[in-house]
């Protein structure tokens, strides 16, 4: 599930029985407009972990996550958070089941207000996803949040991830997005009603019978090994200071 609440608090029931009724397991919220000196019991979903980040400057903002704690393991991981600017929660799951071929899944919740750094924003993303997928190549990812109009064709490009929300969540624009790279595995997303008085609608996406569809053409990619790719590999190679770029780095990890 997806929601931008624009307050979660005074919607905290109507969150809790939507969650419980249609059998949520992982819910995404932004703009839940929480502090640091309000409790997780206020927010607290019976049987539910929650990870929050909440805004540490100015008002509203912020996102968090309910993890039905009987269908998967997490943790979140603060190493890929990099400053206070970026409204985005990362967070490792290892659920009961998993498709082949992933050994886990690493997923964020994003909220980018309209006003915020478009290129900084990018950047994390980028950086962020390069360190994941070195570390566990084998990884599901999954991106959710409201990304208020954000360009992330280089995004999806680059990591192989398609964005599955069709329709429009807010008026004629679809500004909350589900990015992931196991998109055969979910049924086409639906959208409900908003929670109270926000104005965004609630994504809901299903994971289909776990069977992928085999009469897709298969995509093989391999590395151009032209002579003359190798030619302008080594000629790029060559020109870089190698010495600069390590002197400044004392012992071997660090290189």
């Amino acid at each position: 599930m997806l929601a931008n609440v624009m307050s979660l608090v005074p919607k905290m029931d109507e969150v809790n029985e939507f969650i419980l009724r249609n059998e949520i397991n992982l819910a995404f919220i932004t703009e839940t407009w929480l502090k640091k000196s309000l409790s997780d019991s206020v927010v607290n979903i019976p049987d539910f972990a929650v990870l929050r980040e909440d805004r540490k400057s100015a008002e509203h903002g912020g996102v968090c996550v309910y993890i039905k704690e009987e269908s998967c393991k997490y943790r979140k991981l603060i190493d890929l958070s990099c400053c206070d600017k970026h409204e985005i929660l990362w967070f490792q799951l290892k659920p009961t089941r998993l498709p082949r071929g992933f050994s886990c899944i690493f997923a964020a919740a994003i909220y980018h207000p309209p006003e915020a750094d478009k290129t900084s924003i990018r950047h994390h993303l980028f950086q962020s996803l390069t360190s994941v997928e070195a570390r566990y190549p084998n990884c599901g990812l999954l991106i959710a949040g409201d990304f208020n109009r954000l360009d992330i064709k280089d995004l999806l490009n680059h990591f192989r991830l398609k964005q599955i929300v069709k329709v429009p969540t807010r008026k004629d624009a679809t500004l909350d997005l589900v990015l992931t790279n196991m998109h055969e595995y979910y049924s086409s997303p639906q959208t409900y009603a908003p929670f109270g008085l926000s104005d965004h609608s609630t994504v809901v996406v299903t994971p289909d019978n776990g069977s992928r569809n085999t009469n897709k053409n298969k995509v093989v990619t391999r590395r151009d090994q032209r002579a003359s790719n190798k030619t302008a590999m080594g000629k790029y190679l060559s020109l870089i200071d190698w010495q600069l770029l390590f002197a400044p780095l004392g012992s071997c990890e660090d290189k």
